[in-house]
């Protein structure tokens, strides 16, 4: 089984994320660029902008995990929403857990990242997983955001440090994991595209 992991750097798109294989997880706004499986997020603002929108029904062909605590920004509360799968977080981890009830991470892209490891595939490609050429997103940066994308150096630095950990729950797992960008600041994982 291959699982695509769709996080929203700017190498995202320029890497083939529209096109990438297997069960596609997308972080947030990357649903709107892919065919997601799966969409993941731990943004609450997110959740109340996207999740009434685009998701407010069952869809069979994408399943939604959201945070538990981005919960309190649903303008409906939780209970207008029960096909959406809610997990709970340890934010200041990068301890991979086995079970999709709790998806760590501090990022979406880590706790999609976990979704992937619940699901014991073969190999998984990262799309759009960069942390070091600009702290933008491949898209237009959320316009309902107000002060926009948040993210700075200092934090890349600690996601980065971050997936070294993580990488080791694969490892031990024998889930090949591999990168699509080249020139990503991440070097826990190797580089590697699909085969096309």
């Amino acid at each position: 089984m291959i699982v695509s992991v769709v996080a929203s750097g700017p190498s995202a798109l320029e890497c083939g994320a529209s096109h990438a294989p297997g069960y596609v997880i997308a972080c947030n706004d990357m649903f709107i660029y892919t065919r997601p499986s799966a969409v993941v997020s731990m943004d609450g603002i997110w959740c109340r902008e996207r999740v009434p929108k685009y998701f407010s029904r069952p869809n069979s062909e994408c399943s939604v995990h959201v945070r538990r605590s981005a919960f309190k920004y649903f303008p409906d509360g939780p209970a207008a929403y029960p096909h959406i799968n809610v997990f709970e977080c340890d934010n200041k981890s990068d301890v991979m857990s086995p079970d999709r009830r709790t998806l760590n991470g501090r990022h979406t892209g880590q706790c999609a990242l976990n979704l992937a490891f619940t699901m014991k595939p073969r190999t998984v490609f990262l799309y759009g997983f960069d942390l070091g050429r600009d702290t933008g997103h491949c898209h237009r940066d959320y316009e309902w955001k107000g002060q926009g994308n948040t993210n700075n150096a200092d934090k890349f630095r600690e996601w980065i440090d971050g997936f070294e950990v993580t990488a080791r729950f694969f490892q031990a797992a024998g889930i090949a994991v591999y990168n699509t960008n080249r020139h990503s600041a991440i070097r826990a994982f190797k580089y590697g595209r699909p085969m096309t």
